[in-house]
């Protein structure tokens, strides 16, 4: 999933859009699960098993859906579904029956995974099916042939669990409407369907039957942590959380309301630095400098207009750490310094503010303690963007204490704040947590509206934005919002692939050859061969077929007919033609034997469009 789609999950929906209004958050170092042992079998021949997820882009195996015999004697007592790799894969003991070569790795997103399992098919390829997000995945790298009637292990009385099989190899993230329908082998247009206005994949209520052991769990009821665990469905068919999940592990973030949580500014991450608690928690490490991007975390939804809020809880008893704002400066190293930034110090409320050439540190609030909750306001809307920081509800004057009710002592955001080493990100902040000393390291737990007890290290506030949106600790500033994609600006373009799209191919040599599936007449395209690696060839409609420009070299535009070129476009993708090197055919864009790419723009207007 893209960012753009990790971004714009449920919004510019129609107004009776079905709406996700919570999901359950798993926690692998806690061990998060939910466990039932049917009291009966059900259909282990047909099944279908459907459920949203956001993952922290852990690349160890994780446990979505498993049945796992600790004393099992053969394969009828072991079945998972999980992602290994951040692949999705359906395994029946050591035999990975699928497993698709997608990667699951964005932790902005949200996606959509349907286990269509019927062994009664006629058709062996279609007796378990991986959908992702509407689409099924038949790039597989794992696919082993299964018998016709063969029974798993999901639907027999052996415990079955949700987020869990084996510890070390516990669900990290969010989990949201989980469907499982036993007897029914169904495709995701029984669960989700496609935005007409965004073209977003989006959730649609289920109306069917469940069968017997079927269940819905949409996690509504956080009367209790029991009651988390409760069948929807109508069955009753109610599953057992265990002893680490606490009711405010139930969160607000969801599919059709696309929270932000935290990622590293640097890459790869300082010795010593970690994300935990679905990544809203960050322990910064005490390796390299204090204010190095690799140490130092941000909302990864940006902003450059508008009014926001969010919180921060201290973890770190000693309170040697920054809280506040920052550009995404993705054009500085990793290992080097952030050059702009406004934080407030959390172990004295000193504010360490540069927007120019040097830093400058000036009183403003007062001491803090461990767990107490940093309120941050973002007002992008005045003349010139101001920052504000509050401690358990009251707020700095700016004269060296937290004790207004109000925002009034502001920390302007001028000079060359938003315009230095942005890399195109200009105008645009983030919020941003970083350690404060280069020997410390910082701990932080990120509330953005998703969860105002922090993983239920303080009792819940209740208080949300001026449109009802979030759950915050303290009250919201007047007009402030929270961050999440319900609250976003509309994007001028509503549906990017009607003007952005990529193709890939696996050349056959073949003269004449026409790549469809673009979705519009492409402006401009980009061709590389992605299993070789001769030049990048860009072509557009201006300049018109076999004529060549190369990314990677300094040549000047090439018309060779050697190996083989686009030598036109169409109004769904172009039309390659054979280079009159017998040797080596179409080396440069279809080629047999190898894979190619083609990313496509729709960008001009040489053929009467307007934009």
């Amino acid at each position: 999933m893209s960012f753009y789609d990790a971004i714009r999950v449920g919004a510019s929906g129609a107004a009776d859009a079905y709406e996700v209004d919570q999901s359950l958050r798993f926690v692998r170092g806690d061990a998060h699960k939910l466990t039932r042992t049917p009291g009966s079998a059900g259909n282990r021949r047909t099944w279908t098993w459907s459920a949203w997820i956001k993952t922290t882009g852990d690349t160890g195996e994780n446990f979505l859906f498993s049945v796992v015999n600790s004393g099992y004697s053969g394969n009828s007592e072991y079945t998972t579904i999980n992602l290994y790799g951040n692949k999705l894969r359906l395994s029946q003991a050591t035999n990975h029956i699928r497993q698709a070569n997608k990667l699951f790795r964005d932790p902005s997103a949200w996606y959509h995974i349907v286990v269509k399992y019927d062994s009664t098919d006629s058709t062996a390829d279609d007796r378990a099916i991986l959908y992702s997000n509407g689409e099924r995945l038949t790039d597989l790298s794992d696919n082993i042939s299964i018998s016709e009637n063969y029974e798993t292990a999901i639907n027999t009385t052996l415990n079955h669990t949700i987020g869990d099989g084996i510890s070390s190899q516990a669900f990290n993230g969010l989990m949201a409407e989980v469907n499982f329908l036993d007897g029914y082998a169904y495709d995701p247009s029984y669960f989700g369907e496609t935005n007409a206005i965004t073209g977003q994949w989006v959730p649609k209520k289920y109306t069917g039957s469940y069968g017997s052991q079927g269940f819905y769990l949409k996690f509504a009821d956080n009367s209790s942590v029991s009651a988390l665990g409760t069948d929807s469905s109508g069955n009753g068919n109610n599953w057992t959380p265990n002893a680490a999940i606490v009711v405010g592990d139930r969160l607000k973030d969801t599919p059709t309301n696309n929270f932000p949580t935290l990622q590293m500014m640097g890459f790869p991450f300082a010795s010593g630095a970690s994300f935990f608690d679905v990544n809203l928690q960050i322990t910064t490490g005490s390796s390299g400098s204090a204010r190095n991007l690799n140490r130092q975390a941000f909302a990864p939804m940006l902003v450059n207009s508008g009014k926001w809020y969010a919180e921060f809880m201290q973890k770190s008893s000693g309170g040697n750490g920054f809280i506040g704002v920052a550009p995404y400066q993705v054009m500085i190293s990793p290992t080097a310094n952030n050059t702009r930034y406004a934080f407030v110090l959390t172990h004295d409320g000193k504010a360490y503010v540069r927007t120019g050439s040097s830093e400058s540190i000036s009183t403003y609030g007062g001491n803090t303690a461990q767990y107490d909750v940093i309120g941050v306001y973002l007002d992008m809307d005045a003349g010139t963007p101001v920052v504000y920081f509050s401690k358990n509800g009251q707020w700095s004057d700016g004269s060296g204490n937290f004790d207004e009710s109000s925002p009034t002592g502001g920390i302007t955001l001028g000079d060359s704040f938003f315009t230095t080493d942005t890399g195109g990100n200009d105008g645009f902040v983030a919020f941003a947590l970083v350690s404060a000393s280069g020997g410390n390291s910082a701990q932080f737990h990120a509330n953005f509206g998703q969860d105002s007890t922090f993983a239920g290290q303080t009792t819940a506030g209740g208080n949300t934005d001026e449109n009802g949106l979030g759950d915050f600790k303290y009250a919201v500033p007047t007009g402030a919002k929270a961050l999440c994609s319900s609250n976003l600006p509309d994007p001028t373009i509503l549906l990017p692939n009607k003007h952005f799209n990529s193709v890939i191919w696996s050349g056959n040599g073949t003269n004449g050859r026409t790549i469809s599936g673009v979705g519009f007449n492409p402006d401009w395209t980009w061709i590389k061969c992605r299993s070789n690696d001769p030049s990048h060839l860009l072509y557009d409609t201006v300049r018109g077929g076999n004529k060549a420009l190369s990314s990677n070299n300094t040549d000047a535009e090439s018309s060779s007919s050697e190996y083989g070129y686009l030598s036109a476009f169409a109004s769904d993708g172009f039309t390659l033609t054979q280079g009159t090197n017998g040797s080596f055919p179409m080396g440069s864009v279809n080629h047999s034997g190898r894979t190619y790419v083609a990313w496509n723009w729709e960008a001009g207007e040489t053929d009467g469009k307007t934009y």
